[in-house]
């Protein structure tokens, strides 16, 4: 049964929806009522967001492709809403935030001066997303936490290798990372506007090819981090958060693999894509 279209001046709105566009419900609800063109698109938005959700709670063979292929759509239909915000109100939701113009050392010094990572604890910015992910579903459990582990002291070790062999981020800063972000009894606070600057500094790199593997890089690692929880499938708001991390550029089959791809062969991608170089 396909999910029922909202009336023509109800806007329908799931939660978290506008933040992620960058633009207020008011604005939105006033757009929907005075303009057919964006009323239509928004509700083949709406539609695709029901279509992923019934997919999510699916367990049939065929329900990993309808999800990938409904990602995809959604990222279609967004792309199109923001283009039609920048016209109607030149809002994007970019707009708000310039920490992504910001070099990787400023941003370094942010999470150092602002946040609290001490010392070259900061170098583990690339995987403050991950940690966002991980906390979206409720808290991380041992799998989780393993694969996070395992992933900070790949790039403790990657740093090393090219410090040529020097300790550069010691023992007790990865612990001190581990126990402030995975420990499943208390929830750290700020965790969005850390993971937004470790997408940050993720892309803050002179070379768009390298930024691109990077960027691919922390979605494999994200869709893994997802299907770590109890269910082995993300919740809801992990799937949301998915969707901002996916190239746009990924269709659904290519995606379909590389999110299956092992925890072995992941490192071995982070070790060519330089993260920390």
């Amino acid at each position: 049964m396909q999910p029922a279209l909202p009336r023509p001046t109800q806007l329908l709105v799931f939660a978290g929806t506008p933040q992620r566009l960058g633009v207020s419900t008011d604005l939105l609800s006033q757009l929907y009522q005075e303009r057919p063109a964006f009323r239509t698109l928004w509700d083949d938005y709406v539609l695709a967001q029901l279509g992923l959700k019934y997919w999510i709670s699916d367990n049939s063979a065929k329900a990993e492709l309808r999800r990938f292929e409904y990602l995809q759509t959604l990222g279609e239909l967004e792309s199109e809403i923001r283009a039609y915000l920048r016209h109607a109100w030149d809002i994007t939701r970019e707009g708000h935030s310039t920490q992504a113009e910001d070099t990787p050392a400023e941003i370094l010094q942010t999470l150092r001066d602002e946040h609290g990572l001490k010392g070259p604890s900061v170098y583990f910015a690339p995987l403050l997303p991950l940690v966002e992910i991980a906390w979206l579903e409720r808290s991380p459990n041992d799998r989780v936490i393993k694969f996070l582990l395992t992933s900070a002291e790949y790039l403790c070790k990657r740093l090393s290798d090219l410090a040529s062999g020097l300790d550069v981020v010691p023992t007790r800063h990865l612990l001190a990372f581990v126990g402030r972000f995975m420990c499943p009894e208390h929830r750290p606070p700020e965790l969005q506007r850390l993971a937004g600057l470790g997408r940050a500094y993720i892309k803050g790199h002179s070379s768009p090819r390298l930024v691109k593997g990077r960027e691919r890089l922390l979605w494999r690692c994200a869709y893994q981090v997802a299907h770590s929880n109890n269910e082995r499938r993300p919740n809801w708001a992990q799937w949301y958060r998915l969707l901002d991390l996916l190239p746009r550029e990924t269709n659904g089959l290519e995606s379909e693999a590389l999110a299956h791809t092992p925890l072995p062969a992941l490192l071995a991608d982070l070790e060519r894509a330089n993260v920390n170089r």
